[in-house]
């Protein structure tokens, strides 16, 4: 046996690493998507394939035809089904903050091919409401963005974009409820933003309201351009 499978069944007994999908025990090793056993991850919905250059899904899925949104594009690793709706769920409502660093390391990936072109000056993500924060104890987002902002060497804010209103939660919304229930709940800091290229993060993108809504508010404020990235899209 190898020192290298020595050492991960010594730690596997100190420190059990489980998989963030099943909760199954896994090896510790270095492979891309170590975070996660074999099984879970052939399940993956990763977006494969040509993706519409907007709404960054698969074409056939594709739902922002006539739409004009304040963000230039969106890309995102995974489509929000199956066991990928399951941990981000258990990220956002469960107490797992760490699910961060997984989905993190996906996310930047997949933001490195669709935009190894361009630069950023700032990563911004789509927070919480004072009480929603308070209420869950984490914001979901931000420790994704912590993450990537580690990954992509691209600084972060915390106060660049900050929501003002407490509003109904999107997903309980049609699509025209959706866009009217996030207008004017954003407010962006001129002197963080202004003269920026920004890359907005996001966990999840259904319609794109919340995300063109921040896109649009970082525009007023002065911000030179907005790109998009989510963990994951809604088919």
């Amino acid at each position: 046996m190898s020192l290298k499978s020595v050492m991960s069944q010594t730690l596997n007994l100190i420190f059990p690493r489980k998989c963030v999908a099943c909760k199954a025990l896994i090896p510790y090793g270095s492979g891309f998507y170590r975070d996660v056993c074999d099984d879970c991850k052939v399940k993956l919905p990763l977006i494969r394939g040509k993706a519409c250059s907007l709404c960054g899904r698969e074409t056939r899925l594709c739902c922002c035809t006539g739409q004009a949104m304040q963000f230039s594009r969106l890309c995102a690793p995974f489509m929000y089904d199956g066991i990928c709706k399951d941990m981000i769920r258990r990220f956002k409502f469960y107490k797992h903050p760490e699910h961060a660093v997984f989905f993190a390391r996906i996310t930047a990936d997949v933001i490195q091919k669709e935009y190894g072109g361009l630069s950023f000056d700032l990563l911004v993500y789509v927070p919480l409401s004072k009480e929603r924060l308070a209420q869950r104890g984490y914001d979901q987002t931000e420790c994704l963005t912590a993450n990537l902002s580690k990954i992509l060497r691209i600084p972060y804010s915390k106060t660049a974009l900050v929501k003002t209103v407490d509003n109904q939660t999107q997903h309980t919304l049609d699509k025209e409820a959706r866009a009217l229930n996030v207008l004017g709940v954003y407010m962006a800091d001129k002197s963080l933003v202004k003269d920026k290229r920004i890359l907005l993060i996001d966990d999840i993108s259904t319609t794109g309201a919340t995300l063109n809504e921040c896109a649009k508010t970082l525009k007023l404020a002065g911000a030179l351009s907005v790109h998009a990235a989510a963990i994951a899209l809604t088919p």
